[in-house]
């Protein structure tokens, strides 16, 4: 539950209009967790590192973002 939340958060965080400011370290602050803790979630769930998954996000949504201007 606590994991789904964590995913739900970055992706909320990634598709904003703002830019990001979506780290490991903001969003475990923003959730109550301890960076390790976040990033061994991730890490458990998906198998990559809490870095490579924001990153991945980032990449997917600014793809999305370009296409849709077109």
């Amino acid at each position: 539950m606590l994991c789904i939340r964590a995913y739900g958060y970055v992706c909320k965080e990634l598709s904003g209009e703002a830019p990001c400011q979506c780290s490991v370290a903001y969003c475990s602050n923003e959730l109550h967790l301890s960076a390790n803790y976040f990033g061994d979630l991730i890490k458990k769930e998906i198998g990559k590192s809490a870095q490579e998954y924001i990153q991945s996000k980032v990449i997917d949504i600014a793809k999305e973002k370009i296409f849709d201007k077109q």
